[in-house]
C-alpha cells in the first residue's frame, strides 16, 4: 500500500510541475534546473509537442520538423535541453510515429 501511495505522490508532483520552467519563470512554484522533477521535465516536452502537433482554432497542426525547431529554441528557457534532445533524438531516429489505441480510434 505504502508503495503505491508513494508512486501516486510522485506522479502527483510531476503533473503539478510539469508547467515550470527550466529557467524558473513557470508555476506554479517558480522551480528551475534540477530542482523541477525529470518526470514533470519529460512531461513538458511531451506537453508541447502535443500542443504543437495537433490543429488549433487559430492554426493548422505543425509538422514534427517544424514542431521540434520550435522547441529547440524553448530549449535551455522552457524546457530542460537535455530532455529536449532526447526528445528529439528519438522522434528523428525513428520511422515510425507513436501511436496509441485512442489516438488510432479517433481516426
Amino acid at each position: 500500500m505504502a508503495s503505491r501511495v508513494h508512486l501516486l505522490w510522485e506522479a502527483a508532483l510531476a503533473v503539478r510541475h510539469h508547467h515550470e520552467w527550466w529557467d524558473g519563470s513557470g508555476y506554479p512554484d517558480g522551480l528551475s534546473g534540477d530542482a523541477i522533477p525529470i518526470e514533470a521535465r519529460v512531461i513538458a516536452a511531451a506537453d508541447m509537442f502535443d500542443a504543437l502537433t495537433k490543429p488549433r482554432p487559430y492554426r493548422e497542426a505543425l509538422t514534427t520538423d517544424d514542431a521540434l525547431m520550435m522547441m529547440r529554441v524553448e530549449a535551455g528557457t522552457h524546457l530542460d535541453p537535455d530532455v529536449f534532445a532526447a526528445f528529439s533524438r528519438y522522434l528523428r531516429s525513428s520511422d515510425n510515429v507513436l501511436t496509441f489505441p485512442m489516438a488510432e480510434a479517433e481516426s
